[in-house]
């Protein structure tokens, strides 16, 4: 069965994949951008150090700019989350997947292991981290039963 598959069947149930995004550059910007044609994805939250930029490109995506929150309170009555907080993001109870595409390399480890400790599945975005440490984070995940893989 493929992915298209699967997330509409979590489209159906009502109970689409909760996403995490912490970094809100040119990837973030392509993927908001196929969000609407993606059934059963929900972004719940977007962490980025610029949060004007983030709202920006949400808006730039055709995304409602005022289904954006900037509470957890706030998140919790539909809305996405936008914030600085990255920790806010991965301990948020409705995300099940962290895409981490900031492309910083101080940081990308380390919201990654983060992520799976918290028992949330990771997407990576920056190849370089792939190589650097993708063994080492793919053997975090599997201790923790979650997948880390590669954008």
């Amino acid at each position: 069965m493929n992915q298209h598959r699967l997330l509409r069947r979590r489209a159906e149930d009502g109970r689409p994949v909760g996403v995490g995004l912490i970094g809100c550059g040119k990837f973030a910007s392509m993927f908001l951008a196929q969000l609407p044609r993606t059934p059963g994805l929900a972004v719940r939250a977007i962490s980025d150090r610029d949060p004007a930029r983030a709202h920006a490109r949400f808006g730039k995506n055709r995304l409602e700019p005022e289904r954006l929150a900037r509470s957890v309170a706030d998140a919790r009555e539909g809305r996405t989350l936008l914030t600085e907080d990255v920790q806010a993001v991965v301990s948020h109870p409705e995300i099940e997947v962290i895409i981490e595409a900031t492309g910083d390399p101080k940081a990308w480890p380390l919201h990654a292991l983060s992520a799976i400790a918290a028992g949330k599945h990771v997407v990576m975005v920056n190849v370089e981290a792939g190589m650097l440490v993708g063994p080492l984070l793919a053997e975090q995940a599997r201790c923790q039963g979650v997948v880390y893989l590669l954008a």
